[in-house]
């Protein structure tokens, strides 16, 4: 009996010890997995922070951009949108037809065969679209493209870009170069009158010539009525005078008409560059009529010339020019 329990005893010893060891075994394994548990916790917050992070930013970066990006469902219907459009907020868009994107009839059915072909193509479709807003023309470009999901259509993205101030800058350009262009086409045509009233300026002065007696010097016109300012009209017979006078007139009114030509040669640039002694007073005083037609005949040119100024070396048509400018500045100031 006392083998026997000696034998129980050493059993019961070796069953203890295995079971310790099973014991250490089991607790080392649990706390391994205790310490995976844990990273896998940890990494999971950290990608849980990284993804919330990087919806922040999306978010952020998608309202903040200066296009508008839609996305639509293949049923026309939208999923999202990153700003208010047409007193529609982004929540209350979502589920809404494509149609509420557009204020006109036009522009839905335009958007709608932009969509279909989209879909049956599977390429994205760009078009331009011009609105009135608070009387203010606005241009779009429009992109519509198709987002893939295992190569299957599963939505589409529209992104409206403003294209308003590059419109305007493209308007503006064109309008310079009509503008140019009307300015060459002037210019062709003042050249041409000039050379009509050359004629007509050459034709009058040689038929005065040739009813003018040979000992006699015809008269230059200074008015459109000249013979009582001209010696030569007290010496020719009232016959020649009944001959001459119609033709002063004509060629008072030539000569005038030349005038303003070269004037306006000068200013459109036409004329080379010709620096000669100027006396301003007379140059406001014998281009005031022309200066007062280029304003709005509600306002009156009116010249206050201080006497006796020194002559200045300039280019006739370069200081018009600038006494143009002055005047057209003070117009516009007046409105």
């Amino acid at each position: 009996n006392h083998q026997e329990v000696e034998r129980n005893r050493q059993a019961l010893n070796r069953a203890h010890r295995e079971l310790e060891v099973r014991i250490i075994e089991r607790t080392a394994a649990l706390q391994s997995a205790h310490h995976r548990l844990q990273a896998e916790a940890a990494e999971r917050q950290r990608l849980m922070a990284a993804l919330l992070h990087a919806e922040a930013y999306w978010s952020l970066l998608v309202e903040n951009v200066p296009e508008m990006i839609v996305t639509l469902a293949i049923d026309g219907t939208i999923q999202f949108s990153n700003r208010t459009i047409n007193g529609w907020s982004p929540a209350q868009l979502s589920g809404q037809p494509f149609t509420v994107l557009h204020t006109t009839e036009a522009h839905q059915q335009r958007f709608a065969r932009a969509f279909g072909a989209v879909l049956a193509t599977s390429q994205s479709v760009n078009y331009e679209r011009q609105t009135v807003v608070d009387n203010l023309q606005t241009w779009q470009l429009i992109h519509l493209t198709p987002i893939f999901e295992a190569d299957e259509i599963t939505a589409l993205m529209l992104i409206a870009t403003d294209r308003t101030p590059q419109k305007e800058a493209e308007l503006a350009i064109s309008q310079a170069q009509k503008l140019e262009n009307l300015g060459i086409m002037a210019g062709g045509v003042v050249h041409d009158f000039n050379n009509l009233l050359t004629i007509i300026i050459g034709r009058t002065s040689m038929a005065l010539d040739y009813l003018t007696p040979a000992h006699l010097t015809p008269a230059h016109p200074t008015s459109a009525h000249p013979t009582s300012a001209h010696p030569t009209g007290d010496r020719l017979t009232i016959a020649q005078r009944e001959l001459h006078e119609p033709l002063y007139p004509v060629l008072f009114a030539g000569e005038r008409a030349a005038d303003l030509t070269q004037q306006m040669l000068n200013y459109a640039g036409h004329t080379p560059t010709d620096f000669v002694p100027l006396d301003l007073n007379c140059l406001v005083q014998e281009n005031l009529n022309f200066y007062s037609a280029t304003v709005d005949k509600t306002i009156a040119v009116q010249s206050d010339l201080t006497d006796e100024l020194p002559a200045v070396m300039a280019d006739t048509g370069q200081l018009q020019q600038v006494i143009m400018n002055l005047i057209l500045n003070a117009a516009d100031a007046i409105g």
